[in-house]
């Protein structure tokens, strides 16, 4: 993991978040073809790398499968690789 690849984002008075400053962002309709096996594996090996905590989804997004992989690609990870919820940031629109 670089750390140049991470700020501090101020949130607060009190509290920090880490941030990196790459992110993966889920599939809108025009890129259906993919399917949710990819866009789950997506999510779940650019996190696994080290490289980002960052993803963007939208309940907008393909009828709510962006959110449904998200959801899905994070139980895996909490699960299955002990990462921590305050490990991933989840920006939805």
């Amino acid at each position: 993991m670089n750390k140049s690849s991470f700020k501090e984002v101020k949130i607060d008075n009190e509290e920090n978040l880490t941030l990196s400053t790459l992110g993966i962002g889920t599939l809108n309709e025009e890129y259906q073809c993919y399917g949710d096996f990819w866009q789950y594996n997506s999510i779940k090996y650019a996190l696994l790398s080290g490289g980002m905590n960052f993803i963007d989804t939208g309940s907008h997004f393909r009828a709510q499968r962006g959110e449904l992989m998200t959801g899905l690609a994070l139980r895996t990870l909490f699960e299955k690789f002990g990462m921590q919820r305050n490990e991933v940031f989840v920006s939805s629109k």
